[in-house]
């Protein structure tokens, strides 16, 4: 699963094979739960990246903080005579 063709597969696929086998690999269906079957797709894809965390998503920069209502700049609206 490290090497060839099988580098392609996306994780559904490899879901897919544990799940119902292919060619001369049986299923894991009846020794895996779901749960398990999806934990072992992001193991093998993990060794397939080379063993290294998957690159984490960037940080959201900080919020700035909200204007207090009475100091912020209101927008002058002029009154009508």
């Amino acid at each position: 699963m490290l090497t060839g063709k099988v580098m392609g597969y996306s994780e559904g696929r490899i879901f897919h094979v544990i799940t119902y086998g292919f060619n001369v690999m049986g299923s894991y269906a009846s020794q895996l739960d779901i749960e398990q079957r999806w934990k072992v797709v992001g193991y093998i894809k993990n060794m397939q990246n080379g063993g290294k965390a998957p690159a984490a998503a960037p940080e959201a920069p900080a919020a700035a903080p909200a204007a207090d209502s009475a100091t912020a700049a209101a927008p002058a609206v002029a009154a009508a005579h």
